[in-house]
């Protein structure tokens, strides 16, 4: 199961980041493209975490990548919280699902 995460983690990771570097090149930021390299290299430096952690790092990782590319393409968009809003709940609900994941609950205490 551990294996099958990271490959799966690994595989979305690049395909993220050889899309946001095709669209750098395309709009002409091409200095963002080694910073696409940091998700796919997080996705397998951190593949001894836990399932909820590993999956909040990553989905976090891809919304800092898109708003830095937001920022160098659109800076207008890159500050309005309503274009940011479904990712930013997203996460939050993952990083509240995950630390619910950790609590003690009579059921997993038994």
């Amino acid at each position: 199961m551990h294996r099958r995460r990271v490959i799966v983690g690994l595989v979305i990771t690049v395909l993220f980041a050889i899309a946001l570097s095709i669209g750098a090149v395309q709009q002409g930021v091409a200095w963002l493209i080694p910073l696409t390299l940091v998700l796919p290299v997080s996705a397998y430096l951190f593949r001894g975490w836990e399932r909820w952690p590993y999956i909040c790092l990553l989905y976090g990782g891809t919304i800092v990548l898109r708003w830095l590319f937001t920022l160098a393409t659109d800076p207008a968009a890159a500050w309005d919280l309503g274009r940011w809003s479904w990712p930013l709940i997203m996460l939050a609900a993952l990083l509240l699902g995950t630390w619910l994941d950790r609590q003690k609950t009579p059921e997993t205490t038994a």
